[in-house]
């Protein structure tokens, strides 16, 4: 009912936008339009719709970023859609990366944490904040100027569009998988233990932004207790904390404890979707490394497929893992070499500089242990080469 509830509130929005482009673009005489005008109508207002759905997230994630310095904390990220603006210690670049179901995201550094004093619930608010800005300036605009004129219903419209933005990330709720700022600041709530794991998953991701390996960072993950975490699953801030301990526990090439908490993860329910389909393209990848070759084809499930297609365009992982697939699994290497070199492509343009480090020792793992194996296979093959050739003999 859930699924459902967020399907018809998506395509409900959808709809009354549309009819309020077109109102705005055809002046309220639509049906008076030829087939011709009425269909240069409905471009018209896809592009309109599209270009003030972009303003709107991106004065939402600019809002984030206001209400974040405000809060002491350090600016990492911003991006809009795939393209991201990127601070490192030489300065500022631009990188490509997208999150499947996210507009746009604005990822800081947190600042120093205290107990009973951590700042989170402004920064996570300001983007609904920004975005309630907008829309009293997009209604004031349309007043000021009157509905009968252009730029009057363009304001109208686009203040519709800014508050149905502002439904959707102001009620707690998960949109295609991902949880919305408000859910946040709830779920964290007084709890200082889920405020902590929630700082630590900042304070880590800048880390990792900045060039620093998990086995770097100076934090004991194999000492996180995977079952306790496991008992408040529920909590965004301990599945974020529990996803990182697998990519760790795979970076390092701890396959089979990794193995085990993949499984773990895959089991429990109350893990977003967008997790689940992570978690299982994990698995996919663990089955592949430790021989587990039935095991694959079951997990390269037609969903998987679909979701690695997907994502393969920006994520580095995804291009490791078909890597692994088509060298290890399918012995394909010249599939494997397009992954090789789409890898090489994609790395340069990538945000996380420690996760380019980590990835592309594990690419070169993955080629390491399949000239290991084409070796082992060599020598199951010279007792039997040396007895047909004596018997020859």
């Amino acid at each position: 009912m859930k699924k459902v509830l967020e399907i018809m509130l998506v395509w409900l929005g959808g709809v009354v936008l549309m009819l309020g482009l077109l109102w705005c673009i055809g002046f309220g005489n639509t049906s008076k339009m030829n087939p011709l005008e009425m269909l240069l109508s409905l471009v018209l207002a896809c592009f309109g719709a599209y270009v003030c759905y972009i303003m709107t997230v991106a004065v939402h994630e600019f809002g984030h970023l206001v209400a974040g310095k405000i809060s002491g904390y350090g600016f990492l990220n911003y991006r809009l859609f795939s393209i991201n603006i990127c601070k490192y210690e030489d300065g500022f670049k631009i990188k490509r990366f997208g999150i499947p179901g996210t507009g746009g995201q604005c990822l800081m550094a947190p600042p120093e944490y205290n107990e009973g004093k951590y700042k989170y619930k402004l920064y996570l608010a300001g983007g609904n904040i920004a975005t309630f800005i907008l829309m009293v300036v997009e209604l004031s605009v349309a007043i000021i100027v009157g509905v009968d004129m252009l730029p009057g219903r363009i304001g109208i419209v686009s203040a519709v569009i800014a508050l149905y933005l502002l439904v959707l990330n102001g009620i707690p709720m998960k949109v295609s998988g991902v949880v919305n700022d408000s859910y946040n600041i709830i779920n964290l709530g007084d709890n200082e233990e889920l405020k902590k794991e929630f700082w630590d998953s900042l304070d880590i991701n800048a880390k990792n932004h900045n060039g620093l390996e998990y086995s770097e960072m100076g934090i004991d993950f194999d000492a996180i207790e995977d079952d306790k975490l496991l008992e408040n699953i529920e909590g965004i801030s301990i599945q974020i904390k529990l996803a990182i301990k697998l990519n760790y526990l795979i970076c390092t090439k701890q396959f089979e404890e990794a193995y085990s908490l993949c499984k773990k993860l895959l089991g429990k329910k109350e893990v977003v979707e967008l997790y689940k389909c992570e978690f299982r393209c994990d698995k996919m990848f663990l089955e592949i490394m430790l021989g587990k070759e039935a095991r694959v084809k079951k997990t390269y499930s037609e969903s998987v497929k679909q979701y690695i297609n997907k994502t393969h365009k920006y994520m580095l992982q995804r291009m490791r893992l078909m890597y692994a697939y088509y060298l290890l699994i399918e012995k394909d290497e010249a599939k494997a070499l397009e992954e090789k070199k789409c890898f090489e492509k994609i790395s340069p343009r990538y945000p996380d500089l420690g996760e380019i480090k980590s990835e592309s020792k594990l690419m070169e793992y993955i080629e390491a242990l399949h000239i290991q194996r084409i070796e082992e296979a060599k020598k199951e093959m010279s007792p039997v080469s040396e007895e047909v050739t004596n018997m020859e003999v």
